[in-house]
């Protein structure tokens, strides 16, 4: 009788075990992009489409932000990606949705050079809530890095009163200075059109 109980018990563990396990691996399967992106391995990016077809093109640069984390807001970062023909700066950033999900509350982005000149044109795409919190991938536009020595990034917590948008107190961070130049190459163009068919430099030596 002993005996039995033992196997059955032992049996249960297993099976809890198992289910854990298939439950975890499923977990980090699923999001695994994500995992990626918040790791730094990825980049959290979007294309367009070109008005005459194909996608935009452009080399991507990495910007290295020491501080990520947004202590007052429980918000975190990626590092920050630069096209520089493109003008656009995308990042990612996840919070824990459980701390805002009965508040409407959510964030406003813009970035502010050394001069004062603000950027605010930005567009966000939400990987929707999930076990490791709610990610979304952020772009900022109308960024020359040329002409800046300094930019910080600023996060607004924004929620809905009366029907409109109110910004709260941001918390901000700096992100970029000069000194950071060059910036190390993440990616070269990866939708540059490569040219087909032979040079005519080889197709002199054809003959």
């Amino acid at each position: 009788m002993y005996t039995d109980k033992k196997r059955v018990i032992s049996l249960l563990i297993f099976w809890a075990v198992f289910f854990m396990t298939a439950f975890s691996a499923h977990a980090i399967y699923k999001e695994w992009d994500m995992i990626q992106m918040k790791r730094g391995v990825t980049a959290p990016m979007w294309w367009s489409m070109k008005p005459g077809g194909g996608y935009e093109d452009d080399d991507i640069l990495r910007i290295k932000v020491e501080d990520k984390y947004f202590e007052e807001l429980d918000v975190r970062i990626t590092d920050l990606f630069y096209m520089p023909n493109l003008e656009r700066i995308h990042f990612g950033l996840w919070f824990d949705q459980f701390d805002y999900e009965d508040t409407g509350f959510v964030f406003h982005v813009q970035a502010m050079d050394d001069q004062g000149n603000v950027y605010e044109h930005n567009t966000v795409s939400s990987e929707g809530d999930s076990w490791f919190g709610e990610f979304q991938r952020r772009a900022i536009q109308e960024i020359q890095l040329d002409n800046i020595e300094e930019l910080e990034l600023y996060i607004y917590p924004m929620e809905w009163k009366n029907g409109k948008e109110v910004l709260l107190k941001p918390e901000k961070k700096l992100v970029y200075t000069k000194e950071m130049e060059p910036l190390p190459v993440y990616m070269e163009n990866p939708n540059k059109e490569e040219p087909t068919g032979e040079s005519p430099e080889e197709l002199g030596n054809n003959h």
